[in-house]
């Protein structure tokens, strides 16, 4: 009976230093940093509503489709990230739905992007110019958007878009439209 306990001794240490093993390392590092003077950078927090002005960029069009830059200026003093897709919802005067959350588009990649203080990141919304995409839906009066990593907190922008067909919204980025 010793030699089994033994042994599930020395197994679940072994899980518990697998499981810490890499906190232990980088705390070691950490504190072999600290000791020649040089500090860690603290992680740079995701971008929240509060850091953020959420404006609609240059509407462009071309081959039927028209596109709408979401334009999220960091005007706090501090960096933040983003990373993924905002939703993006269109809203009546009344402030109540008139279509579903924008779908995800594929054409760009999912990267984080840092936005410092006093830039922009942007996303893209994408639609069908009226004519070239079935059913059309009335006229917005506010974009609600959701941007990714804020907690579930949005933004009301005021704008009046028509979405006909296709409702696409692109994740993220540094690059303008």
């Amino acid at each position: 009976m010793t030699s089994i306990s033994r042994r599930a001794l020395v197994l679940a240490s072994a899980a518990l230093f697998a499981a810490t093993g890499a906190t232990v390392g980088a705390t070691g590092a950490q504190a072999a940093d600290g000791a020649q003077g040089a500090k860690a950078s603290p992680p740079v927090p995701n971008c929240q509503v509060s850091d953020l002005h959420l404006s609609i960029g240059r509407v462009t069009a071309g081959a039927g489709s028209v596109f709408v830059p979401i334009q999220f200026q960091n005007v706090n003093p501090h960096n933040c990230v983003m990373r993924g897709y905002p939703v993006v919802v269109l809203l009546d005067q009344g402030k109540r739905p008139i279509t579903f959350p924008a779908r995800r588009s594929f054409n760009r990649p999912v990267t984080t992007v840092t936005v410092r203080t006093g830039h922009k990141a942007f996303a893209t919304i994408r639609t069908n110019n009226q004519g070239f995409g079935p059913r059309c839906r009335p006229p917005s009066s506010f974009i609600r958007v959701f941007p990714p990593g804020a907690g579930g907190n949005s933004a009301l922008i005021t704008y009046r878009l028509r979405v006909c067909g296709m409702f696409r919204v692109s994740p993220v980025s540094l690059t303008a439209p």
